[in-house]
């Protein structure tokens, strides 16, 4: 009876964990780990990426939604990128205050 009761314990832990490892990942419940490094720094990184030429900009956008045609892209898909590439978020999803942050590294991109 002991032996039966463990396996029938066993078999619902199981299916538990199946169900939420077959669900897909969710940004806003913890999914993705954390950078290690500071947000700041970060898109520091991407800022000297794509600040390099015109074309290195164009190609990170173009790449990121999948092949799009340049001329379909503004300047709120270049900050759902940085977004999604330091918070793991979309830009309606960023707080203000790294919406700021997101907002003048793109700004700061466009200038050079």
């Amino acid at each position: 009876v002991v032996v039966v009761a463990v396996e029938v314990a066993f078999f619902c832990y199981l299916r538990w964990r199946m169900r939420r490892w077959q669900r897909p990942l969710d940004s806003d419940q913890g999914d993705f780990p954390p950078h290690t490094k500071p947000p700041s720094e970060l898109l520091g990184l991407m800022e000297e990426y794509m600040s390099r030429s015109r074309e290195h900009a164009e190609y990170m956008l173009t790449e990121w939604f999948f092949g799009s045609d340049r001329a379909s892209l503004a300047r709120t898909d270049a900050e759902d990128l940085l977004g999604w590439l330091v918070y793991a978020k979309t830009r309606t999803q960023l707080q203000p205050d790294e919406r700021k942050l997101v907002s003048a590294s793109v700004g700061r991109i466009e200038d050079k």
